[in-house]
């Protein structure tokens, strides 16, 4: 307990640097710049907290969160899993489980942080031992008995069964077909699978000899034995004898470990997910008492990866509320039959499907957020996966979540924006995501602050405001790089060898997080979704011309939605200029279009082609005359040379290519950047508030850009806000347009900037300068060689601005004295007459070093350093893999990535002057050089089974005995996992240079005006 209270007074008062709501009210900022200086707890990151199979410790939970209070981090979301870890004493449930999570959360409570748990076993979705089959996820099951007509005395078989868990629902009789004729991939259309769902055209073609009259449709329920047995009499011919009941799915939630194995819950039966919430919460509420709701803050849904339900013991009666109609006489279509006619049969699959949806909703999440909120606890949720639609699962949602991973995050921009999108027209301004996830390619310890950058930059021009890391597992043991998820993820955490300075990007991304959470995300289109796609939405679906951006809704939403103007907009904030029906949607409810017509007559701009017929057996039967009639409205007269006709105040469009289509609307780029014209390497987000527009543009690419860019916006001062430095400053050279606001924008490879627009400008500004400026650094324009520049301004006036020559750069590259700070095999120190990677030494112990290495050199500089108007720029040239600088003594800078440039012009002094540069890099080099010493006491399995393949066969006897470990341990490092060979090579490390210390002249301040003025 005293270690305990030592460690957190050592963080609360000198780690002081995470406020709890980000106020700086006596500073005289305003809220916008006071949370960006100092975020909330709302907008910083968030850690997925693993405890791995039962091995847990007090000293690690201690250990993990005040190291997560130091990094700056609001919190964690607890997960117990089971992944290729052997098992610890802490098991899952037991009194000393518990003991561990209510310390845990005390110690959060201790700390200022956040406390969240996952809310099941495993991550898989919902279940565990207490599940028994008959509250599991259910599915509707056949089997399908031949007879003859006439009296009829037959065995009907069970249909198949899991868990020993099976009740009837129905059996009926429907004559038997020689034809094959059958519901195109109808195993696939019973809300079973979530792949394409081909539907068939017949539009309102219900005259369909080939099927199955639904008078031909016998119910022998009632016939039904005991034993199984239906005793009836049929009319002549060949029927097929339908036993229809439900089973359990046989779902497990996973990876979990033995203790707490057991079934998913049924999640369309809001009193078994009722059960599942006290099950596994119930406990962990109590014990937390006061803490509930304040410390603990909310529970968590992983992505769903519990398969498929389309069945719970009150379907029937659901399905008859929502469709007004009884769905037991078409069941026959659950075994591929056509009832009544295809466009029927296709019909009532799609209520179907829809019901489900609705119930997932809210029977699960509705369940689960009700009984959340009445402990004053919110919900966050990848509601994705299996059969999940964000759109209607986020509706009980507080937090919506997505994913994206290191390898393919680009590819998942589309999921992202789907989250974002249903955040948004809920009225949520908060979007989390499970970040930087790794498949081993991508993972195995290769990953930095620098190397993720443009992958979180990204996520954050899809709407992603929160990030969430995948993942900080829990070190129960000081030996590093220690404990993983097996051969998975992002390995973040205290034991990385460059996690020291971790703070400085947790603040990049917590003031980034603050920006984007404000107002709303400006979209000049929105993509409508038909209902059947669900999670399926298309990636090439959302492509838009670079300059826009898009939202996405489904039907549900348009009813509360209007436009004026030309706006449409929803009740929560959401608006666009321009709305996108699917490609290829054949099929649109009546509703939907009755609400289509109305806003295109309010002013809407509607772009895509007619549909065909309705989805839905209500609207199939009764709305053809009003369906025809609204098609016709709105597309009646369009053709391929008519492509645009005005309907009331707006305009419907036939469906093109997305850029013509945006032309035709008359729609202008809201960001636009001369001459990069690629999304996937110059991304933009656009956030309105009521008092400001907040642009986020992030360079994707390896490369620096240059360029003019245009933002719509007009008659405001751009400023420019750097959260990697925390600094804000007016924009030195712009021009202002009637419609828009243009400056030279200098980006180096993978920055990020945000252009925000909050004042009126003064009555002059700068326009131009020529010729263009050397450098542009914080604002300020920088000339090397010196020269006279003409300054132009925004009244027409100009002037000549005569610049010197700022002076010989010096190089620093040679002689550094280095200390390796950690250890592990390296020398205590070593004199480097010419900077290289460690990779490169002939040393074994510098070559296989992974730590923290501490360069110094001692440079001397001329009287003139401290002359006005000349600065000094470090650069460190290339940094494997982040670096800290501290000159003279002066507070240390944390450099993250390229590149590692930095103003030292405050800390220089005219004759002696010394540089300390501390360097980390990745543990791969010391887990290669270890491969070469035989563990101590433990092993790896070498297996064909990729999963267990490298993972660690027993736990060293000498983990929880340091006296022990120091008698025995041979190895300078020790994981569970075996991530590299001794055969692999080391990678490129430490502090590779050139360093050179460059002067420049300044020839226009950041203040934006010319330095002729300020000399």
């Amino acid at each position: 307990m005293i270690a305990r209270l030592t460690v957190l007074m050592t963080v609360l008062l000198a780690g002081s640097r995470v406020s709890g709501d980000g106020s700086l009210a006596a500073s005289g900022m305003d809220g916008l710049e006071s949370g960006f200086q100092s975020p909330p707890m709302i907008a910083r990151p968030l850690v997925w907290w693993d405890w791995m199979n039962g091995n847990v410790t007090k000293e690690g939970i201690l250990a993990d969160l005040t190291d997560m209070k130091r990094a700056g981090f609001a919190g964690v979301q607890l997960f117990d899993v089971r992944q290729s870890v052997p098992p610890g004493p802490v098991r899952y449930g037991t009194d000393q489980w518990h003991e561990m999570v209510q310390y845990a959360i005390e110690t959060a409570e201790d700390l200022g942080l956040e406390f969240y748990a996952m809310n099941s076993p495993g991550w898989s979705g919902s279940g565990g031992p207490w599940v028994t089959p008959d509250q599991s996820m259910k599915k509707l099951v056949w089997s399908e008995t031949n007879v003859c007509g006439g009296n009829v005395e037959a065995e009907l078989p069970m249909p198949p069964v899991q868990k020993g868990f099976y009740e009837d629902v129905a059996v009926l009789a429907v004559p038997r077909s020689s034809s094959g004729y059958r519901v195109r991939d109808w195993d696939q259309k019973t809300a079973l699978s979530r792949a394409s769902l081909n539907r068939s055209a017949a539009g309102f073609n219900t005259d369909d000899p080939r099927a199955v009259s639904p008078e031909n449709v016998i119910n022998l329920t009632e016939s039904l034995s005991e034993n199984a047995a239906v005793s009836c009499r049929l009319p002549d011919g060949e029927w097929s004898v339908l036993r229809f009941g439900y089973a359990s799915t046989g779902a497990e939630i996973h990876p979990v470990v033995p203790e707490a194995k057991g079934l998913e819950v049924d999640k369309l039966d809001p009193e078994a997910v009722a059960f599942q919430f006290r099950q596994s919460m119930g406990r962990i509420l109590k014990e937390a008492g006061p803490r509930a709701g304040t410390v603990f803050k909310g529970i968590v849904f992983d992505s769903f990866e519990g398969g498929f339900q389309n069945w719970t013991d009150e379907m029937p009666a659901e399905f008859e509320r929502v469709n007004g109609y009884d769905l037991i006489p078409f069941l026959p279509v659950f075994a591929g039959r056509v009832i009544g006619s295809m466009a029927e049969t296709e019909a009532v699959l799609y209520d179907f499907r829809c019901t489900v949806d609705r119930m997932i909703s809210e029977n699960y999440f509705g369940t689960m957020q009700r009984l959340a909120h009445q402990r004053n606890l919110v919900v966050y949720s990848e509601s994705q996966g299996g059969y999940f639609n964000p759109f209607t699962c986020n509706r009980y949602v507080d937090i919506p979540m997505n994913e994206f991973w290191v390898g393919n995050y680009y590819g998942r921009m589309h999921l992202m924006k789907q989250a974002a999108a249903s955040a948004n027209l809920n009225g949520g301004s908060v979007v989390g995501a499970e970040s930087f996830t790794a498949v081993p390619e991508d993972g195995r310890w290769q990953n930095t602050p620098q190397s993720l950058k443009s992958i979180g930059d990204c996520a954050f021009t899809c709407g992603i405001n929160r990030f969430i890391f995948h993942t900080y597992m829990h070190q129960p043991y000081p030996y590093a790089p220690g404990f993983t998820m097996g051969r998975w993820g992002s390995h973040f955490g205290r034991l990385n060898s460059w996690w020291k300075f971790v703070p400085a990007w947790i603040d990049y991304l917590s003031r980034s997080q603050f920006l984007l959470q404000q107002g709303q995300t400006v979209h000049d289109l929105c993509f409508l979704q038909h209902d059947d796609l669900r999670y399926a939405v298309a990636a090439d679906h959302l492509a838009v011309p670079f300059g826009y951006d898009c939202t996405i809704c489904y039907p549900d939403y348009l009813a509360d939605m209007a436009c004026a103007d030309g706006v449409t907009s929803s009740p929560d904030g959401i608006r666009f200029r321009l709305m996108v029906l699917p490609p290829n949607g054949s099929f649109m409810e009546l509703n939907t279009l009755r609400n289509l017509r109305r806003l295109v007559q309010q002013g809407m701009t509607l772009s895509g082609n007619p549909p065909g017929a309705v989805p839905g057996l209500h609207d199939l039967k009764t709305g053809q005359q009003e369906f025809s009639q609204l098609v016709d409205e709105l597309w009646g007269g369009l053709s391929s040379q008519t492509p645009v006709k005005k309907v009331g105040r707006g305009r419907e469009m036939l469906e093109s290519a997305i850029d013509r289509t945006v032309q035709r609307a008359g729609l202008s780029p809201d960001f636009a950047f001369a001459p990069a014209q690629d999304q996937k390497e110059l991304r933009y987000i656009h956030r309105r508030t009521d008092a400001a527009d907040i642009y986020f543009v992030a360079n994707l690419t390896d490369r620096k850009m240059k360029g003019n860019a245009s933002f719509r916006v007009s008659d405001r001062t751009p400023e420019i806000w750097d959260a990697v430095a925390g600094r804000t400053w007016d924009a030195p050279v712009f021009r202002s347009r009637l419609s828009a606001t243009e400056l030279p924008l200098r980006l180096d490879p993978h920055e990020s900037v945000f252009v925000i627009f909050r004042r009126p400008p003064g009555r002059r500004w700068i326009c131009s300068v020529v010729p263009d400026a050397d450098e542009q650094f914080a604002g300020r324009l920088l000339s090397r060689n010196g020269g006279r520049y003409s300054v132009h301004e925004s009244d027409g006036s100009s002037e000549t601005v005569p610049v010197g020559p700022a002076g010989p750069q010096v190089d620093l590259s040679g002689g550094w004295e280095v200390r390796f700070l950690d250890g592990r095999g390296a020398p205590e120190n070593v004199t480097l007459p010419k900077l290289i990677s460690w990779a490169e030494h002939p040393e074994d112990g510098i070559r296989c070093y992974s730590g923290v290495a501490e360069y110094t050199k001692t440079f001397d500089l001329p009287a003139e350093v401290d002359s006005a108007g000349r600065i000094y720029l470090l650069d460190l040239g290339e940094v494997c893999d982040i670096a800290q600088v501290r000159v003279n003594g002066m507070p240390p800078v944390i450099l993250w990535h390229r590149p590692f440039r930095m103003d030292v012009t405050s800390s220089l002094r005219p004759g002696r002057n010394t540089l300390v540069v501390q360097v980390a890099n990745r543990w791969i080099n010391r887990l290669i050089g270890d491969e070469q010493i035989p563990p101590s006491g433990y092993s790896y399995l070498e297996t064909e089974q990729l999963y267990n393949n490298g993972s660690l066969a027993a736990l060293p006897d000498w983990l929880d005995d340091p006296q022990k470990a120091a008698r025995v341990r041979r190895r300078n490092s020790f994981s569970t996992w075996k991530h590299y060979s001794k055969d692999d090579s080391p990678v490129a490390s430490g502090l590779i240079g050139p360093v050179r210390l460059t002067p420049y002249m300044v020839v226009v301040p950041s203040a934006g005006r010319p330095a002729l003025e300020m000399l």
